[in-house]
């Protein structure tokens, strides 16, 4: 069995224990889609969609805001039961849905609690240097190059438009580096606290 939510964020195992016990006493048929507002979950529409998606009952993609067939998806907490036949097919799925909908994942057997989109930021933030990095300043320079080169070109339009690309570019890179610049500070900012 697995527990899905969006809130509170658990800081280990134990916290998340003392989460799921307190919803399953809540909730000790387990079918009670409103019970996790008695054990401390917050409700999230994400956790709805995530169990309309994985359950097969999402709504057509024409229409996204089609009410689903009977309202029986949970709002605060999702138990995933597995079944050994098709575990690697339903972890691969719940987490690729967790991911999506920035939720948490318990898992009592093992005794871990998953957040699959920290997990990708944390990746994603180590991966960036210095590759990233080097990447991120050819742009910049190629936006500073193409905008200062039709300036220069003089042509009306065509100068214009490309102007405004160069100058979108140089701001994606300086803002790519400020937000790892700020992640980096941050980060540097728990560690010197902890």
């Amino acid at each position: 069995m697995l527990y899905v939510w969006k809130s509170p964020r658990p800081a280990n195992a134990e916290e998340a224990e003392a989460l799921v016990a307190a919803w399953r006493a809540a909730n000790p048929t387990g079918i009670g889609i409103e019970a996790g507002e008695a054990a401390g979950f917050e409700p999230s529409d994400d956790v709805r969609w995530f169990s309309r998606e994985l359950t097969g009952d999402a709504p057509p993609l024409w229409n996204p805001d089609a009410p689903a067939k009977k309202d029986i998806h949970p709002r605060h907490v999702m138990a995933v039961p597995l079944d050994p036949a098709t575990l690697p097919e339903t972890l691969e799925e719940v987490y690729s849905l967790a991911l999506k909908y920035d939720l948490v994942v318990y898992d009592p057997q093992r005794g871990v609690v998953d957040a699959p989109m920290a997990a990708m930021e944390a990746v994603s933030t180590s991966t960036f240097w210095p590759s990233g990095a080097i990447r991120t300043a050819v742009v910049g320079l190629v936006g500073l190059a193409l905008g200062v080169g039709a300036y220069v070109a003089g042509i009306p339009v065509l100068s214009g438009v490309g102007i405004v690309i160069g100058a979108l570019l140089v701001l994606l890179a300086v803002a790519t580096f400020a937000l790892y610049a700020r992640a980096a500070t941050a980060g540097r900012g728990q560690h010197e606290g902890s």
